[in-house]
């Protein structure tokens, strides 16, 4: 009788937790969605990927931003996370190198536009397919050099984890943003390469690389004064 006593409470308590944690995942979902709607040198990123190299090439990139992801979900749900945000100069390598990189990529793809020359020959093409990891590669590290990223993990993400945050519903939530976010571009990619919206975007390749790199030393230089 006194072990059923003392589990009598326990159940509403777990009840109330489970559906704290349920709303807290929506409200993390939908405030993460409008992250990835607005436009910035990922959506720049795969909208270039897709149109020079395809859809599978662009889900490698996309494969490895949500590495990067997973990795700054391990650090905010841990106390590295905090000890990073209070780190000035952490801060200041990360804003630098992001910028950095951006730039170098930017600078790609500016060279490519007026060169007047499409990357994607047939000779390219078949060193890109061989090497599996090139463009995971990419997408982590324009990720993970990304500061707005952590900044996001530090001081919005973190919101949803109390102390009373189980790791369950740590893992649930974690697991549900890298979900979303290569759903979201599983999504974007299939648009791109659509029959239609692919032609135009093959026929516009040049100017798109352009753009692309102007989008991104924009961005870059954002980073850099921030």
């Amino acid at each position: 009788m006194r072990s059923l006593h003392l589990s009598g409470p326990k159940k509403p308590q777990l009840k109330i937790k489970k559906m704290m944690c349920y709303k807290q995942f929506f409200e993390l979902m939908s405030t993460w969605l409008i992250v990835l709607l607005i436009p910035g040198q990922d959506m720049a990123l795969i909208l270039t990927t897709t149109t020079l190299f395809g859809a599978v090439q662009a889900m490698k990139l996309v494969a490895g931003i949500c590495f990067a992801l997973a990795l700054y979900i391990l650090i905010t749900s841990s106390s590295l996370g905090i000890i990073l945000a209070q780190s000035p100069k952490f801060f200041l390598i990360l804003q630098r190198s992001g910028a950095a990189y951006l730039t170098y990529l930017a600078i790609l793809l500016l060279k490519n536009s007026f060169q007047r020359k499409i990357i994607a020959t047939k000779d390219s093409n078949s060193q890109i397919d061989t090497s599996h990891f090139q463009w995971v590669r990419v997408g982590f590290t324009s990720t993970i050099l990304n500061p707005k990223v952590l900044i996001f993990f530090i001081s919005i993400f973190s919101v949803f984890m109390t102390k009373d945050t189980s790791v369950y519903c740590t893992l649930f939530k974690g697991i549900g943003i890298l979900l979303q976010t290569y759903i979201f571009y599983w999504i974007f990619t299939k648009f791109l390469s659509s029959k239609n919206v692919g032609y135009f975007l093959k026929e516009q390749s040049r100017k798109i690389e352009f753009i692309s790199g102007i989008i991104l030393l924009f961005i870059a230089f954002k980073i850099f004064t921030h």
